[in-house]
């Protein structure tokens, strides 16, 4: 318990952020901050729904164990090339999948030795 209020004071002490955080991204990959502060309710620590109705109005729910969820509503999307998940969204997925299956014997009996390339090319990469 110590260690916990010590480790409370500390974030205190240096106004650690509190609330949590959205971000958008085109790609994927490539990430841009909507905002970092719980939307100016430091006791929102996560976002729990995400939902666009059809006239592209964005819906956001917050978790908040002290004061309730809150909804909060945009009037727009302004980004039109943020696009939802298409049929082909997982296509490159199911590609993996078969390339595994495929290959399944040889990859099993060679998991030690990718076990242990991994673990050193971690290792290195952490030094």
């Amino acid at each position: 318990m110590a260690r916990h209020k010590a480790g409370i004071f500390h974030f205190t002490a240096i106004k650690f952020p509190r609330g949590f955080d959205l971000y958008i991204s085109e790609d994927g990959v490539n990430f841009k901050s909507v905002f970092l502060n719980g939307l100016n309710n430091p006791h929102n620590y996560g976002g729990r729904i995400l939902f666009v109705d059809s006239n592209d109005h964005l819906y956001i729910g917050t978790a908040n164990p002290f004061e309730g969820c809150e909804v909060w509503k945009t009037d727009s999307i302004p980004n039109k090339s943020l696009q939802p998940c298409n049929n082909n969204h997982y296509k490159e997925f199911e590609k993996i999948k078969e390339i595994l299956s495929e290959n399944f014997k040889v990859i099993n009996d060679n998991i030690p030795v990718i076990l242990e390339l991994m673990s050193k090319n971690t290792y290195l990469k952490s030094s």
